[in-house]
């Protein structure tokens, strides 16, 4: 019996870790707000706009992510509305609460509109576990080290162009 992690490569791990891609980062606000008629949007330009916060948010170098994005792009954010899950979060943007950045594959299973960051923000996604992938573990890992999850190549495209939910098919 062999667990396997999906998720950021782990520093210095000291099992199998297996690459499964890219997934991109995308800008999440209500349908109707007047950012979803762009086709990209600059970091920059959400300097004005109230944020919703996820208390996953990654921290880099002691800081939440975003804090750190936002103060090299020369702003603070404003939190307007703040949750412990993603998914929470990306209701909470369609609602209407803020502007959100959130995997693609995620903000793809809600009514929202999802555009991409300019220059676009991407992360590795990996497989990793504890002992060697064995039988049903190594074949889950040869699965999704072959693209059949999806999220890197239908993510963007899904959520941008609605071209269906982002999930794999079947």
């Amino acid at each position: 019996m062999a667990d396997v992690a999906i998720g950021h490569r782990p520093k210095g791990w000291q099992g199998p870790v297996v690459s499964l891609g890219e997934e991109e980062f995308m800008v999440v606000v209500e349908p109707d707000d007047l950012l979803a008629e762009q086709g990209s949007v600059r970091l920059a330009e959400l300097a004005d706009r109230d944020w919703v916060r996820c208390a996953l948010e990654p921290v880099v170098e002691g800081r939440r992510f975003l804090d750190l994005a936002c103060e090299r792009a020369g702003f603070t954010p404003r939190t307007g509305a703040h949750t412990d899950h993603t998914s929470t979060a990306v209701r909470l943007a369609a609602a209407g609460a803020g502007v959100l950045i959130a995997p693609a594959h995620v903000a793809a299973r809600y009514d929202c509109a999802v555009l991409p960051l300019d220059p676009p923000w991407q992360r590795e996604l990996t497989a990793f576990s504890r002992v060697e992938l064995t039988g049903a573990a190594a074949s889950f890992v040869g699965l999704l080290d072959r693209g059949w999850w999806g999220w890197a190549e239908k993510g963007r495209s899904a959520a941008h162009e609605g071209e269906g939910d982002g999930r794999p098919a079947g």
